[in-house]
């Protein structure tokens, strides 16, 4: 007569479970620093003192102190990193956990509209000479820009002297190496052929805007690149 194979159980004083408490499972590149805490380990069973191993592709990556899984250096590049738990109790017995994870994603670039008494560091000019109401919504700009004569602050070439200037300020070029952080005007009539730097010293930037379907797209190394689009931007001609 045959019987039913029943799964075996235990033996007494074997590592039942042994579960990974993630509390941090997704972080920004300049949130995964060094020693940043990510979970717990608890463990079903065994005896204690318990010994703790990392395994799996990214183990070197993480760390454990006191039951506590930490990031061992910081992580700079953004993807899923991937590790088990392997702990061993007082009588060598083993168990190892499930995989867990964390994300690392890229930080994303701070870009506003700079307040309207700025001053450009082009001549007298400052953000309400060139703007009426604008403002950034998520990656949209909206409001309208001023038709602006013979700057000639901003270009000594005189087809970029006159139409309509888009001011930016984003935070992070601030300090920065020069040309940490570039913007790049596309579309319809731009004249620009390459990446335009923020300046280091303020974090402004000025671009000429030639038509509603032209858009900025600004890029620094290590963070997600932004681009923002125009088409509810209004272009004033007088």
């Amino acid at each position: 007569m045959w019987k039913a194979l029943l799964p075996s159980k235990p033996e007494k004083g074997d590592i039942n479970s042994v579960t990974v408490n993630i509390t941090s499972d997704t972080l920004k590149v300049s949130e995964a620093v060094a020693d940043k805490e990510i979970g717990s380990i608890s463990v079903d069973g065994g005896t204690e003192p318990y010994s703790y191993i990392l395994t799996g592709t990214d183990a070197e990556s993480f760390k454990v102190e006191e039951e506590k899984i930490k990031i061992k250096e910081a992580l700079t590049e953004a993807k899923t990193y991937t590790a088990k738990v392997k702990v061993t109790d007082k009588n060598s017995k083993e168990k190892e956990s499930s995989e867990f994870s964390l994300t690392v994603e890229k930080d994303e670039i701070k870009v506003s509209i700079p307040s309207g008494e700025t001053s450009l560091n082009l001549g007298e000019k400052t953000v309400q000479d060139l703007c009426d109401n604008v403002s950034l919504d998520d990656d949209n700009v909206t409001g309208a820009l001023k038709h602006i004569a013979k700057w000639e602050e901003f270009s000594s070439k005189e087809d970029e002297q006159t139409g309509n200037f888009l001011p930016l300020y984003i935070e992070e070029a601030k300090g920065q190496a020069k040309g940490t952080i570039k913007c790049e005007l596309k579309g319809t009539g731009t004249k620009l052929k390459k990446p335009v730097a923020v300046d280091e010293k303020d974090g402004l930037i000025v671009l000429q805007i030639h038509n509603q379907d032209n858009t900025i797209e600004i890029t620094s190394e290590g963070k997600e690149t932004r681009t923002l689009t125009l088409s509810s931007l209004e272009l004033k001609t007088e």
